[in-house]
């Protein structure tokens, strides 16, 4: 049997619009031509962050890793404002549970004290971008000198989960941190990360 006259008609314009944007690429097909826009913070530079004392409320809605001192662990926060109102939220790290490159963060809600997600690696950036009124986040695991896990997370209207994590190798990180250069750094004039 034959496909309907109309099907056959989509399919072919179909078609013609994937070849012709295999043919005549344009700008906005590389995401390399993309420079993000946002703010970025790095877990080794200590004068952005401030100890912490959690509430009795906080302590109820954090994971227990969060809490436990672990080596030398101190409980340490960094305001930033996710939700774009007046109401800081902020970002608390237990550094006896950073490893020799990474950490892990709790996102916290300004308003009401509970936890948002969490967020690993080295370096965190917060993005213009926004999914769900809230700026996407994403991060750099490293994981040896020129090799990590680059991570990009949503907030799904609950909480940031992790939506998408692609290892680079090489000359991969390279053009990652050459691509975010330019980001403010939150809490240092100083522009772009560093691999």
């Amino acid at each position: 049997p034959r496909p309907a006259q109309g099907c056959e008609d989509k399919m072919n314009k179909i078609m013609r619009g994937v070849i012709a944007a295999l043919v005549f690429p344009t700008s906005f097909l590389y995401a390399q031509d993309l420079k993000p826009k946002g703010r970025w913070f790095d877990h080794r530079d200590s004068t952005i962050f401030q100890p912490f004392h959690p509430t009795k409320k906080l302590k109820e809605h954090l994971s227990s890793n969060f809490l436990e001192p672990g080596k030398g662990g101190v409980l340490e926060t960094l305001r930033i404002n996710l939700h774009g109102g007046k109401t800081s939220d902020y970002v608390l790290v237990n550094r006896g549970q950073c490893g020799a490159h990474n950490c892990a963060y709790a996102l916290i809600d300004g308003k009401d004290e509970h936890q948002m997600g969490e967020v690993s690696g080295s370096a965190i950036y917060i993005l213009d971008q926004k999914i769900n009124g809230m700026p996407v986040i994403t991060s750099y695991n490293q994981w040896g000198a020129e090799e990590g896990i680059y991570m990009c997370y949503v907030f799904d209207g609950k909480a940031y989960v992790p939506v998408s994590a692609i290892k680079l190798e090489g000359s991969s990180v390279k053009a990652l941190f050459d691509n975010l250069k330019g980001l403010e750094k939150i809490g240092s004039p100083s522009p772009g990360p560093k691999p």
